[in-house]
């Protein structure tokens, strides 16, 4: 299995004072993920020592994008010198430009001791739509409050809906509708955190598709009448009980 994920570098081995930078980093190499709150800390296993690297993604972010399905292939780069050359994507550390506007490849091969560094044609962008995962996807975390429509921040769209606006249709029910329609029956829909219990109220979030819109309802059922009947209530401000909700879909080819 591998894949490639898109975080943004706030700090690494160089110092803290450096300006954040896009970078891709092949999961094959991460060992662990730690949550700092709103950022994470990826862990990659070195060799010979681990490396820490800040990112301004969440560990739910990053959660969302490390998933199974993925398989191992080989990626075709051209070095600066003009020479070819073909690596498996699980070998890929990180990936990142440089000041010259050039790709930065670090692979790690198992038979050597020591990461080989590329110097590339292909910029981080170009890298990052080489490893095939079968789908394209939209990942974004949600909020809202009272009667206002859903606040989106957008984590990866590939899928070009960053230019659709989220609707509140009624109390506890959102939506999105892309144009064209790109929801299909090849859609799935998940939610990063669906289940809140909120002092005497257990919030639900839930998320799917349906003729061509993606949608959202939010509820509540009171938790603390044990053992009678309760009644599911359709309500607004549920997505930020535990901050903002993370929705991804994907549309598979």
């Amino acid at each position: 299995m591998s894949i490639l994920i898109s975080v943004t570098e706030e700090t690494n081995r160089q110092g803290a004072n450096n300006p954040p930078i896009p970078k891709l980093y092949g999961v094959p190499s991460i060992s662990l993920v730690r949550d700092n709150g709103t950022s994470a800390t990826i862990i990659l296993d070195g060799k010979r020592e681990n490396e820490e690297r800040i990112v301004s993604e969440s560990y739910e972010a990053i959660d969302g994008l490390v998933t199974t399905g993925y398989t191992d292939s080989m990626v075709s780069l051209t070095q600066t010198n003009g020479e070819l050359i073909t690596v498996k994507a699980s070998g890929i550390v990180e990936v990142y430009d440089n000041d010259s506007g050039k790709g930065v490849v670090r692979f790690r091969d198992s038979e050597k001791v020591e990461d080989t560094i590329y110097t590339v044609e292909e910029t981080l962008s170009d890298i990052s739509t080489l490893v095939p995962v079968g789908y394209k996807s939209y990942v974004v975390r949600l909020s809202q409050t009272g009667t206002n429509a859903p606040v989106p921040t957008i984590v990866v769209d590939e899928l070009g809906w960053s230019a659709f606006s989220w609707s509140r249709f009624s109390a506890g029910f959102y939506g999105l509708v892309p144009t064209p329609a790109t929801v299909t029956s090849k859609t799935a829909v998940f939610v990063g955190l669906n289940v809140v219990d909120n002092v005497g109220a257990v919030e639900m979030i839930e998320a799917y598709e349906i003729v061509g819109f993606i949608a959202v309802e939010t509820s509540s059922i009171d938790s603390t009448a044990i053992g009678t009947p309760t009644t599911t209530t359709q309500k607004d401000d549920v997505m930020q009980v535990l901050g903002p909700t993370l929705i991804e879909v994907r549309v598979y080819d």
